[in-house]
């Protein structure tokens, strides 16, 4: 058996030192491409790595170009580099496992060994830490529930650091990891003997592997290839939000007078997602009464991220939030910071592959009364790709999240296409808002004039924040003030959490 890590701050550094003097190598990786090559050298000096061996690499190599957020993505074509490395560190072995610290951002880590897997007939065994605060016992199939393509592997375990910690009144990270590692050759034993092939889950409070098994259907639906881009699917903490689904698409069906019958759900725990057959189901559905033709796709943007089944936050009813990349601000307290610049870690989109991306949820956007809402970043800088979109999918009511400091002819395009306009003008005063944002606000007056002249007051949804260190309550009612004689009536005032 061989077992591959990546290299970390947090989780996995106590691993070689329960496999001295065994015949199990344990490979540490690390796959960044602008990591710090003497600080790699240094932190791997005592273990086997693989990892990329040119120094003038590194140096030369702009710093930062993929950096998202906090976190570096873990792209597999990094992996792909480096495969004739990971190939030799393999060797004849067939048991490969493979230690994960975050289902998220390693994503490119697992495709990568699902890669090699077809390529050289492997068993993979996926070990991972989590941190899920107040799981109980009989949720941790959710844990494993999410594991992106788990039935792709031989065998899941994982460790709930939280439940840990709590157990134990030990410090996360550092101690919960000592621990972890320690358990590790109790767990490879076992797999040796044949005798936890499958899907489990530590439960540190009986100090014993719960184990289960999950039908392929009732998965929930990673797309682990998409390697910068993420979907998300708003948390259902119980089965009623997965049941007023199933009543959407009967209330669907007849409405359009198709045979449906609800079908019995024999995963009988708390939902967490959609599984494949509820969006396999929907997806039908849909499709009987929106045939769409070929799309020739002309309009393109980049986009971060999809949020799905997000219900009356980003407008009414169930809707999903498409988050575009590009901003022109720099506010202190931005929300939403990661989506600010347009770089390798945002996935090109057409319209029609957005469509394709939602349209599971389509039932749910008409029987909800919901729809799509653009947000960023500033999604009016990709006006003509929106533009598009309400064009070919103009059965969904779409929505904007917007600051509108963009140029008038991105208004002006979409003003007689988008449903309602939720619009954060951070503050009237324009001494206030620059020194936020680090721009002037004289486009956002001007597009408000001209909205106000367009849209009806309803459809204009304006935001007011209390800015701490920025503005005061006074500043606040004077920006309302203002706003009401310019003829806005649908006014929300509110405190920006930092």
């Amino acid at each position: 058996m061989k077992i591959f890590y990546e290299l970390s701050n947090f989780c996995w550094n106590f691993v070689e030192e329960n496999f001295k003097n065994t015949d199990i190598d344990v490979w540490c990786v690390e796959a960044d491409e602008l990591a710090d090559y003497e600080y790699v050298k240094n932190k791997t000096a005592n273990r086997k790595c693989i990892y990329f061996e040119n120094k003038s690499f590194y140096n030369n190599i702009l710093e930062g170009i993929i950096t998202y957020g906090r976190f570096r993505f873990n792209i597999i074509d990094s992996f792909r580099k480096l495969k004739n490395q990971f190939v030799l560190a393999i060797g004849k072995d067939k048991d490969i496992i493979i230690l994960i610290e975050d289902f998220y951002y390693q994503k490119g880590f697992l495709e990568f060994f699902r890669e090699l897997k077809s390529e050289m007939n492997l068993n993979l065994h996926i070990i991972a830490q989590d941190y899920i605060k107040d799981c109980e016992s009989e949720t941790y199939h959710q844990l494993l529930r999410q594991v992106p393509c788990l039935n792709n592997f031989s065998s899941a375990c994982i460790f709930n650091c939280a439940e840990l910690s709590d157990i134990l009144k030990i410090e996360y990270m550092i101690e919960a990891d000592k621990i972890i590692c320690s358990e590790l050759p109790k767990i490879i034993g076992k797999l040796r003997e044949r005798k936890y092939r499958g899907f489990a889950v530590y439960n540190h409070k009986n100090r014993n592997y719960e184990r289960f098994y999950i039908p392929d259907e009732y998965m929930i639906d990673e797309k682990i290839s998409d390697n910068y881009f993420y979907e998300t699917v708003s948390p259902m903490h119980d089965k009623k939000f997965c049941n007023r689904l199933k009543e959407y698409k009967k209330e669907f069906a007849k409405k359009y007078n198709m045979r449906y019958k609800v079908q019995v759900c024999n995963y009988d725990k708390p939902c967490k997602g959609t599984c494949l057959y509820c969006e396999n189901e929907a997806t039908e559905m849909w499709e009987k009464v929106y045939k769409r033709k070929k799309i020739i796709d002309k309009k393109f943007t980049e986009l971060n991220g999809i949020e799905r089944l997000r219900e009356n936050t980003d407008g009414s009813g169930i809707r999903s939030l498409v988050l575009i990349g590009g901003c022109p601000l720099n506010c202190k307290y931005c929300g939403n910071a990661e989506y600010k610049d347009i770089f390798i870690g945002s996935k090109e989109f057409s319209v029609s592959e957005l469509g394709e991306r939602i349209k599971k949820d389509g039932i749910y956007f008409e029987q909800s009364g919901g729809g799509v809402t653009f947000g960023g970043g500033e999604p009016l800088l990709s006006s003509e790709f929106i533009l598009e979109f309400c064009k070919i999918y103009d059965m969904w009511n779409v929505d904007i999240e917007t600051s509108l400091n963009a140029d008038f002819c991105h208004v002006q395009r979409l003003v007689d296409c988008i449903d309602v306009w939720h619009i954060d003008i951070k503050d009237m005063n324009p001494d206030i808002y620059i020194s936020y944002t680090g721009n002037d606000n004289s486009r956002v007056i001007s597009n408000l004039n001209f909205l106000i002249k367009k849209v009806s007051p309803e459809k204009l949804h304006i935001r007011v924040p209390e800015i701490p260190d920025f503005n005061s309550e006074s500043d606040i009612k004077k920006s309302v003030g203002i706003l009401s004689k310019m003829g806005f009536t649908n006014i929300e005032t509110f405190k920006y959490k930092i």
